[in-house]
């Protein structure tokens, strides 16, 4: 699971809109490739999104650090 908040903005209403494997932001048209780490793929942002393990166990999910 990724973080939805862009590593460039800091702004609490830049929420990511996700279509397939990309990732943009509406603030600063950064994007990120959801497979192989979130990293930017173009725009201002120069770090990957922030990844939490995720782990099943029966009906329930859990996303944590």
């Amino acid at each position: 699971a990724f973080d939805a908040a862009c590593t460039n903005e800091i702004s609490q209403s830049c929420v990511l809109k996700i279509e397939g494997i990309l990732a943009t932001c509406p603030c600063c048209s950064s994007q990120f490739i959801l497979t192989g780490g979130a990293y930017p793929s173009s725009g201002l942002a120069s770090f990957p999104l922030q990844q939490y393990h995720v782990s099943v166990s029966g009906s329930r999910l859990y996303i944590y650090n």
